[in-house]
């Protein structure tokens, strides 16, 4: 019998959602913390009162809401920014709101970052008003055709809109290239992690660099078309992997 049945069966139809909406919330009060070395037993003294100092700060921290760091993804964030890596949101994951898998976000933001991005702004804008400007030239063409007749017949025009294209690919691969090596270091911890840690693809931890830079699950992003009963299955299997990974980060701190 799988789970949704056996709720329906153990609460009745009309309880099902409720059943599985307190279930999740157990989720961490039923599993064990096993293999976690409490901080205590780190003899280094100097390292356990920044972790108590970090682990106060953190507890002062809230979302756009007010909203407190969730518990189960407290200490991967009080490690990471003891390791130097700054985060800048999480969630332990839940299947009534938000993301069904555990997530970290980085802060990467630093001043030469800002003037790249100013950079980045003013250029784009400056391609769209140079590419404006050869359309305006062929009212009658669509914008592709435009700018594919003024490569033939408005040598400077085109030659304008290249150079700013190419810059501002440039100023992109910079502004990509600083954000990478600011989270290298943890790059370079997952794979150290996973030469130890063999564990299926799907719940293995991976950065994504598409639109942020986010620790999270390979496949947490198809939680969003499973079941309820496969979104708590598998949402188990991803907080086991962050609190895993959670912990070899701790030991790498007070061992290193």
């Amino acid at each position: 019998m799988n789970t949704k049945a056996f709720l329906k069966k153990l609460f009745g139809g009309t309880l099902c959602l409720l059943a599985l909406i307190v279930a999740i919330q157990s989720v961490r009060i039923t599993r064990a913390d096993k293999g976690s070395t409490p901080i205590e037993a780190y003899a280094d003294t100097a390292k356990k009162e920044r972790w108590y100092a970090m682990e106060k700060k953190v507890d002062s921290w809230t979302d756009g809401c007010g909203k407190l760091l969730d518990t189960g993804i407290k200490k991967m964030v009080i490690v990471l920014n003891l390791l130097g890596i700054k985060t800048e949101q999480s969630c332990e994951g839940h299947l009534n709101w938000g993301r069904a898998y555990p997530w970290v976000s980085f802060d990467t933001e630093t001043s030469e970052l800002k003037e790249l991005k100013t950079t980045y702004k003013n250029l784009w804008k400056a391609v769209e008003e140079k590419k404006e400007e050869i359309a305006k030239k062929y009212p009658d063409l669509s914008e592709r055709e435009a700018l594919r007749k003024a490569r033939k017949e408005l040598k400077k025009e085109d030659k304008e809109l290249e150079n700013l294209w190419k810059e501002k690919l440039e100023v992109s691969v910079a502004m990509d290239k600083l954000r990478k090596f600011m989270i290298l270091p943890l790059q370079k911890l997952i794979i150290q992690f996973y030469q130890q840690h063999p564990v299926d693809l799907e719940v293995q931890l991976n950065i994504d660099y598409k639109m942020s830079f986010e620790l999270f699950s390979l496949d947490g992003e198809w939680q969003i078309i499973r079941n309820d009963a496969e979104k708590l299955q598998k949402l188990k299997a991803y907080q086991q992997e962050m609190d895993a990974f959670a912990d070899f980060l701790v030991a790498h701190y007070f061992n290193s």
